[in-house]
């Protein structure tokens, strides 16, 4: 005799079975469309990255400026760049990655060649805030615009009134001054100026400024053990922020702006020259001055190269007919 099965119990078993099957589907589909949010997500967050960082690639930004200006830059996530610079083919590599949360690679932005920019910067970055300070090189026409990314917290030390102007009306609030490395922040990067005892030290060696020049219109900086020269009060910051070996990397790439300059001053003398204008001894103070910018290729003393742009803008301004 067969015993009859019973109805209740095999639906039971039915809407237990269901309810397995359904909370699998809501799982799976819950799972997938969280990665594909993840994803779309991740890809506006390297846009926003991309865009951002346009500051860096476009050759346009900050042309033009006379003095010095400065941008606080605000990341969506913490951003990773690599920069690496390439005189030989005279331009700065950069390569730019959103780093993740969770586990997993960081999502990559691109990388990118950048010409005709003089970035100077650590070789690795990891913050999701930083500035962007530029300032014009003119030696004594205009070279390029040194562009400067500061990602740490510095401490300048008894730093002359001049930079502490200078520094304030740009309102980088990552940069404080102090009259002793014991009011610096434990995190901060000391910089000391005519003074050892930092981890950067910097030594102006204009010793006798004239009108409308600086004790630091050249010298040189202690940086991680390596001495960097420096002319000009743009190449002095360039030495406080940057790598030593991009920095180095970056004076040769100037070098070669500065022989394209010259050629470009030399031809429109020429050209002068056979209208009848005399020029004075200003073609022979632009190849004195050419000759001892080859200083900036092996990271010589640069004084001699100050006294050269100093007796090149006062022959050019000497005679009627001027290059530059």
């Amino acid at each position: 005799m067969f015993k009859k099965k019973n109805k209740k119990a095999q639906f039971a078993g039915f809407k237990w079975l269901l309810s397995i099957i359904i909370g699998a589907v809501i799982l799976f589909l819950a799972l997938y469309f969280a990665g594909i949010i993840t994803g779309t997500t991740g890809q506006q967050t390297a846009m926003t990255v991309s865009q951002q960082i346009s500051v860096l690639l476009d050759p346009f930004s900050f042309s033009g400026i006379s003095e010095a200006a400065s941008k606080e830059m605000k990341m969506p996530a913490i951003t990773l760049m690599n920069f690496s610079c390439d005189s030989a083919n005279d331009l700065i590599k950069l390569d730019v990655a959103v780093k993740k949360t969770a586990k997993g690679k960081a999502t990559e932005v691109g990388k990118y060649s950048i010409y005709n920019k003089y970035i100077f910067s650590a070789a690795k970055i990891e913050t999701k805030e930083f500035y962007v300070f530029a300032k014009p090189i003119d030696l004594p026409f205009h070279i390029a615009n040194s562009v400067y990314i500061i990602d740490k917290q510095y401490c300048f030390v008894s730093a002359p009134q001049e930079i502490k102007d200078e520094i304030d009306d740009l309102n980088i609030t990552s940069i404080v001054f102090e009259n002793s490395t014991y009011a610096c922040d434990d995190n901060s990067v000391s910089v000391c100026f005519e003074k050892s005892g930092c981890d950067i030290s910097v030594y102006g060696q204009n010793s006798a400024p004239g009108f409308s020049e600086s004790k630091y219109d050249f010298g040189y900086t202690t940086n991680n053990g390596a001495r960097l020269e420096y002319i000009t009060k743009s190449l002095m910051y360039a030495s406080i922020f940057s790598d030593s070996n991009i920095y180095k990397c970056n004076l040769q790439r100037l070098n070669k702006k500065i022989t394209t300059l010259v050629a470009i001053y030399s031809s429109k003398a020429s050209s002068l020259s056979s209208r009848g204008c005399i020029l004075g001894s200003t073609v022979s103070e632009l190849n004195n001055f050419k000759t001892n910018s080859d200083s900036m290729l092996n990271n010589q003393p640069l004084a001699p190269l100050f006294i050269s742009s100093k007796n090149l803008l006062a022959a050019n301004s000497n005679v009627d007919c001027k290059i530059f």
